[in-house]
């Protein structure tokens, strides 16, 4: 007698290892399932993030601000973004206080690729910060942003 006809015959005098069986199959896929979607985000946040430092390089020593003021910045453009509206007065407050490329790489490295939340009708917009600015702004608006920050001589990408 084979092992599998052993194991349902088993299965066929006690339903019981039957429903236990299938209850731990169920979690291990489960489990499984889990473990790869938390996988493949640390490898596509990695991914992400090469790619952030590759495309946007900084000077270090030629940054107008502390390390911390870019990454609530970056915060303050997410918040000022995501839901419903816009904060335009909070993205031009952090725009105003970008003075140079590296400036604008460093906060583009700390934004990285997040998630804005959309209408209900639409799903959750993943994205850099200039695909987020592009998505949430104006055309005026971000003619306005790209201005200011021209003339300073940083290249935005928007």
């Amino acid at each position: 007698m084979s092992k599998v006809s052993k194991f349902v015959d088993d299965i066929a005098a006690d339903p019981k290892k039957g429903i236990i069986w299938a209850i731990l199959l169920v979690i291990v896929i489960v489990a499984i399932y889990f473990a790869w979607n938390k996988l493949k985000d640390i490898f596509t946040d990695l991914g992400n993030t090469i790619g952030s430092v590759k495309d946007n390089p900084v000077e270090s020593n030629n940054l107008t601000h502390q390390g911390a003021w870019y990454k609530n910045a970056a915060n303050t453009l997410f918040t000022a973004m995501d839901g419903w509206g816009t904060d335009e007065d909070a993205i031009d407050g952090v725009i105003a206080q970008i003075y140079n490329q590296d400036d604008w790489n460093k906060l583009v490295r700390e934004y990285g690729t997040r998630e804005l939340s959309q209408p209900w009708w639409q799903s959750p917009l993943s994205g850099t910060l200039q695909v987020h600015l592009r998505s949430d702004c104006s055309s005026k608006h971000i003619k306005e942003i790209n201005d200011t920050l021209m003339g300073r001589g940083i290249t935005s990408g928007l």
